[in-house]
């Protein structure tokens, strides 16, 4: 964290100490040496103290703490601090200069301030006064009171906590804290409790772990470390909220350093970080979204990221770990980094004949080709992945997800008939195993309900232009000829799937999905602004934006439900998903007459969409339709860029919307 905590009433301004900094003048330089206490500094010394501080921030400000306390504010005779020896680590030398002056402090610490910073060099976050009370004063350290702590919060003891050897007092501690705040080491941080932490610089931070001090091994610093924030700093068993998790999160980061990777999988990471993996669990990625911190905390179990689970790990935990983290980089748009650990983890559970996770591996992985544009391959492994399941003596659910998975990744390749049939079949498996929620739900209903308005989207699509709509020619896999094509059949399926998304947003809500509600609003979007479209009587106009097509309180629900969508698929953390929320809600702000925000919405999921070519066409075409009026020619080229993405992905469920587009 930079250290910018020079204070503005002298009219010196706050200057930016990371180590990539621009260089200080002169004159900035003396007023940084002044502010902290070295007011006795000529010209030479200045200069000589510049040469040797290479005018880098950070370690001039460092150079100025320990001149002011151990020097008496001044510069002559600053050599006398030099260290003969300077250990620069290696790729680090373009901040040598900040080396050389942390190379001072061999000479100037006494050893209960050495071990101040040895400890709180481990840390990755301000330290609380109290934590550092349980690891280096065992005797002044605050009691521990388990009253009213559920039975599975681990539980250590004073002498668990406390690091070995050289234990300090409270009065030895408050005054090494003291001087090292002074010495500008540590900068002291008020919190909203009263009570004060104590900030270290990251660059500083890494000096102190490569010189670690006497009796303090590193592993023994992450075990006490571990043990505090698994218990003490979070007292609760499954807190809410991300904030309730960061220390969690931090048990995780430390157990592992300390080699309890068993302990720290199953006691934190899974058991109340994700609260189980079954119908209520993933807590912290589907009820927060915090998809970036949970790939930061599996990524501690591996030896190699993304390839070498750590080997003190069972090959069954190595193989879901591997898949964990091929989901989460795929979330996170990382969508190249995660093909490698999903099919190491698919090949890991086949040859386990771990016939349920093996099908949850094949079809993350055909998720993940269909979002790379390798349809042909969703469908491959789609397939592989109903194999599996059928296989497995248990997992119902893994029997209809997996169902649902090849349908849609058949249903992006055009073979709608195909699809259908395997969605009812999935739907069945719902209605027989939960009587009580019949309907497919969360992204499984979601693409459900894309399918089913697919000849909606397409009538609409043309009815936008101010032509009546077009009859549906049947894709690939299906009989040749028109699909059922009446305007009353498509809003009967829009009335149709409108009801299906109200009933299955009633059962998610009460459960925070965030990303199950954000997707149920957006198909209430979409079959309104369909049905909307395809119900109006006039105003058919050249430009397709004629603000009156919709009744005022028709436009309000569709716009209510589409910023709820895209609001929510952005706080999902998926970065797969709001691509599609954007895209809807720009063809509704283009035929509201909101041309500037429809763009603003379409450059927003391109950007999203950098690698995910199917997202890629669908802008293309959207831009093309909704703007070809103002640019014809930029129209034109959208659409032969979109053909040839179709093309070269198989993404042959736009074949005939681009026919239409180019008609």
């Amino acid at each position: 964290m930079p250290l910018t905590d020079l204070p503005v009433s002298s009219g010196y301004r706050l200057i930016d100490l990371e180590a990539k900094a621009r260089a200080l003048s002169g004159r900035d330089a003396r007023r940084l040496l002044e502010n902290e206490g070295v007011t006795d500094c000529s010209d030479q010394e200045l200069a000589e103290i510049l040469r040797f501080s290479g005018r880098q921030p950070l370690a001039l400000k460092t150079m100025a703490g320990l001149l002011a306390v151990h020097n008496q504010g001044k510069a002559k005779g600053w050599t006398r601090f030099q260290s003969d020896v300077t250990h620069i680590p290696e790729g680090r030398a373009a901040e040598q200069h900040l080396w050389q002056v942390l190379a001072w402090t061999d000479g100037v610490l006494n050893a209960n301030q050495r071990r101040v910073l040895n400890t709180l060099a481990w840390f990755r976050e301000p330290v609380a006064g109290d934590w550092l009370r349980h690891l280096l004063t065992p005797r002044d350290a605050p009691a521990l009171n388990w009253t009213g702590v559920d039975k599975q919060v681990p539980r250590s003891t004073p002498e668990e906590l406390a690091l070995p050897d050289l234990a300090m007092t409270g009065p030895e501690l408050r005054r090494a804290l003291d001087s090292l705040v002074r010495l500008r080491l540590l900068r002291r941080e008020p919190t909203k409790q009263g009570n004060n932490r104590y900030a270290m610089h990251g660059l500083i931070r890494d000096h102190f772990r490569r010189t670690p001090a006497p009796a303090l091994d590193p592993q023994a610093i992450h075990l006490r470390i571990y043990r505090l924030y698994a218990g003490v700093i979070q007292p609760i068993w499954r807190p809410d909220g991300l904030d309730g998790l960061r220390p969690l999160y931090e048990a995780v980061h430390h157990g592992a350093r300390a080699g309890l990777y068993q302990e720290a999988l199953d006691e934190v990471y899974f058991a109340r970080i994700l609260r189980g993996t079954g119908h209520d669990g993933f807590y912290s990625t589907r009820k927060l979204g915090a998809v970036s911190a949970d790939l930061a905390a599996v990524r501690n179990f591996f030896t190699e990221p993304w390839i070498k689970p750590a080997p003190e790990l069972s090959a069954a935990e190595q193989a879901w770990l591997l898949n964990e983290a091929a989901f989460r980089l795929r979330a996170l748009g990382r969508f190249d980094e995660a093909l490698a650990p999903m099919r190491v983890g698919l090949e890991r559970r086949v040859a386990q004949e771990d016939w349920k996770n093996a099908a949850i591996s094949a079809s993350n992985l055909s998720e993940l080709e269909l979002t790379l544009g390798q349809v042909a391959a969703a469908v491959s492994d789609g397939a592989r992945s109903v194999e599996y399941a059928d296989q497995s003596e248990d997992g119902w659910f893994m029997r209809l997800a997996t169902r649902t998975v090849h349908a849609d990744a058949l249903h992006q390749h055009g073979e709608r008939v195909e699809a259908r049939r395997l969605f009812e079949a999935a739907e069945a498996i719902q209605q027989d195993r939960q009587p009580t929620y019949p309907r497919l739900y969360s992204l499984q209903g979601f693409q459900y309900a894309d399918l089913l308005l697919g000849a909606a989207e397409r009538a609409a699509w043309a009815r936008t232009f101010g032509g009546q709509a077009l009859p549906v020619v049947g894709a690939p896999g299906e009989p040749s000829g028109p699909a059922p094509g009446t305007p009353g059949e498509w809003i009967a399926a829009c009335d149709a799937v409108t009801e299906r998304a109200s009933q299955t947003l009633a059962w998610v809500r009460p459960q925070n999905w965030i990303l199950d509600i954000a997707l149920d609003r957006l198909t209430l979007a979409r079959a309104e602004l369909y049905r909307a479209l395809l119900s109006a009587k006039g105003c058919h106009q050249a430009s397709p934006h004629c603000p009156d097509r919709f009744p005022k309180e028709t436009q309000q629900t569709i716009a209510e439900h589409l910023d709820a969508a895209v609001d929510g698929l952005d706080k999902a953390g998926q970065v797969q998903f709001p691509p599609l929320g954007l895209l809807t809600r720009a063809w509704f702000r283009a035929l509201t007459g909101d041309q500037a925000e429809a763009k603003a919405d379409l450059d927003e999921a391109w950007d999203l969409a950098k690698d995910a070519p199917l997202h890629q066409t669908d802008i293309l075409l959207t831009r093309a339709r909704l703007f070809h009026h103002q640019d014809p020619t930029q129209a034109r080229t959208n659409l032969a860029r979109a053909r040839t993405l179709i093309h070269k992905h198989g993404y042959h469920r736009r074949d005939q919307e681009l026919t239409d587009a180019e008609a």
